[in-house]
């Protein structure tokens, strides 16, 4: 869990959220209005001036 190290690291009271889609969010961080994004996505983020650390991998189903 992140969470946890980010209260050791006293960085958690110094966050502000910001909620929005993932594609909105990967434009913030894209033009530097936030510094960083955790996003679920389905494709590869291929921006050269990102770093993405790609940090789990699930599978979903949809129910019609």
């Amino acid at each position: 869990m992140l969470t946890p190290q980010l209260l050791q690291a006293n960085l958690l009271n110094r966050m502000q959220p910001v909620e929005q889609g993932s594609q909105r969010l990967l434009s913030l961080v894209s033009t530097g209005s936030i510094d960083f994004a955790f996003i679920g996505i389905l494709d590869e983020v291929k921006d050269p001036n990102l770093v993405v650390n790609y940090f789990a991998n699930s599978t979903f189903k949809t129910i019609d």
